[in-house]
């Protein structure tokens, strides 16, 4: 089922963290989906220089409409996870870019918001049972890996309130790299779920978390670099899905076999690290593409529209 323009406002906003406002968004008693959330993707549209774009409610052609529009005045479009859903309300959690040059119009939307304010929100409708925009599927694995930086953090977060209760004993660990410790967020976790924080700090982007995705697999950590890649180039590849056109029935070119034979591994974040961490687990260490979700939820260099 598609998703719908929704007008929303801001019931409240909370700076949570250096790096973290969350905002609180009312109006959406139709928004869904039917089940669980876990890392679903909703669509915010920005307020640009006429208002809010006036997009048909209710009507699948939303992005048509908005495309359609002056490119200046239509108010830009980002992606985001939901945090929290209760009834008409959800929380999302913008992460601010608080370096020189760094703040785009959604960190600038998020630190200036305030209750009333309007936005739009792209999302299924209270209807869709069809799981569209989430991408958390572990299947029958009987352990879990998530590993994400700073702009994970609201998914990964969802995922481990909404744990799978099947199969039963169902383990795992929750790998978040932030910018400060002070981002760390408390999660309540179920037995046998290990969540572990890696406040950046001055290292290089992501370089925590290829050190611990190389300690659980027991391999080599592969040569990263945070800025190598063109930021025409992104990543998504899921076990139902591939952007770059590849088999979904790929067999890895690895010589050895995976050392988790039963484990289902979620990893998001900037596209630079995601794509290295899926050439580690694919290519490098044999775990089968079909066991596999990467999401290059950002590109360094490159605002999404």
């Amino acid at each position: 089922m598609p998703f719908l323009a929704f007008r929303a406002h801001v019931v409240s906003t909370q700076r949570i963290s250096p790096s973290f406002q969350r905002i609180r968004l009312g109006g959406l008693e139709d928004m869904g989906p039917a089940g669980p959330t876990r890392d679903l993707r909703i669509k915010l549209i920005f307020p640009g220089s006429q208002g809010l774009p006036a997009l048909p409610e209710g009507d699948a052609n939303w992005f048509d409409h908005w495309r359609s529009l002056d490119p200046a005045a239509r108010g830009p479009m980002r992606t985001y996870s939901v945090r929290n859903h209760v009834g008409s309300e959800i929380d999302v959690d913008f992460v601010l870019h608080t370096a020189p040059g760094a703040t785009g119009p959604a960190c600038a939307w998020a630190q200036a918001a305030r209750p009333g304010d309007e936005i739009l929100v792209i999302a299924p409708p209270l209807s869709d049972a069809s799981g569209g925009g989430i991408e958390f599927s572990p299947g029958s694995a009987s352990q879990i890996h998530l590993f994400g930086d700073e702009t994970a953090l609201p998914a990964i977060a969802r995922i481990i309130d909404e744990w799978p209760s099947t199969p039963v004993g169902l383990t795992g660990t929750a790998h978040i790299e932030v910018p400060y410790a002070q981002d760390q967020q408390i999660l309540a976790a179920p037995n046998g779920v290990d969540v572990r924080y890696y406040a950046r700090g001055t290292r290089p982007h992501g370089e925590a978390l290829l050190t611990a995705a190389a300690q659980l697999l027991k391999t080599e950590v592969p040569e990263y670099s945070p800025t190598g890649m063109s930021p025409e180039e992104t990543v998504w590849e899921t076990p139902v899905f591939s952007a770059s056109g590849e088999p979904l029935d790929a067999s890895s070119d690895a010589h050895t076999a995976s050392p988790a034979p039963d484990a289902y591994f979620w990893i998001a974040g900037e596209s630079t690290l995601v794509t290295t961490m899926r050439r580690m687990l694919v290519k490098q260490v044999g775990v089968p593409r079909e066991q596999v979700s990467f999401m290059g939820y950002w590109k360094r260099g490159r605002a999404e529209n």
